[in-house]
C-alpha cells in the first residue's frame, strides 16, 4: 500500500467517523419500506373480583390473637433462646474443663518428674557429705605429717 493510499484511507476513515457510519453500515434514520406482518389481540374476558370471598380480605377480629397469647409466644421463644445459649454455653465450659483437665495431669506430672530429680540431688548431696566426713580427718592427718 502506497503512502497516497494510506492517506486516502485515513481520510476516508475520519469522515465516516464524522457521520457515525462506516462502509457497508445502513443509515440509523434508514425508512423501511416492507410491511411489517401484525397479529391481531384477541381481548379476553378479565374475571370478576369477589371482595368477600378473596383469601386477602382482612381476618375477622376474633380471630386475631390477644395481647396475652402474644405474649405467651413471645416468652416461649425468649425461652428458646435462653435454652439455646446456655446450651453453648455448656459445651463451651465441658470443652474448657476438658482442656484445663489435660493441663492439670501435664502439670502434676512435671511435678513428679522434678520431685524425683529433687531426691536424685538430695541422694548425691548426701553421698558427699558422708564422703566429705570420712576424708576430713585423712586430710587433716596429712597436714600434720607435712
Amino acid at each position: 500500500m502506497t503512502l497516497e493510499e494510506q492517506n486516502h484511507l485515513s481520510k476516508e476513515i475520519k469522515s465516516l467517523k464524522r457521520k457515525g457510519s462506516f462502509a457497508g453500515e445502513t443509515s440509523k434514520k434508514a425508512c423501511i419500506e416492507e410491511m411489517v406482518p401484525t397479529t391481531p389481540i384477541q381481548a379476553s374476558p378479565t374475571p370478576k373480583f369477589d371482595a368477600a370471598t378473596s383469601s386477602l380480605a382482612l381476618p375477622d377480629e376474633s380471630t386475631l390473637p390477644t395481647s396475652s397469647e402474644w405474649e405467651e409466644v413471645i416468652e416461649r421463644k425468649k425461652k428458646k433462646e435462653k435454652n439455646a445459649i446456655a446450651k453453648k454455653l455448656g459445651h463451651y465450659l465441658f470443652a474448657h474443663s476438658k482442656v484445663a483437665d489435660l493441663h492439670q495431669v501435664e502439670t502434676f506430672q512435671a511435678l513428679q518428674e522434678a520431685q524425683v530429680e529433687v531426691e536424685k540431688v538430695q541422694a548425691e548431696v548426701d553421698c558427699l557429705k558422708v564422703a566429705s566426713e570420712i576424708q576430713t580427718p585423712e586430710v587433716e592427718h596429712l597436714r600434720e605429717a607435712l
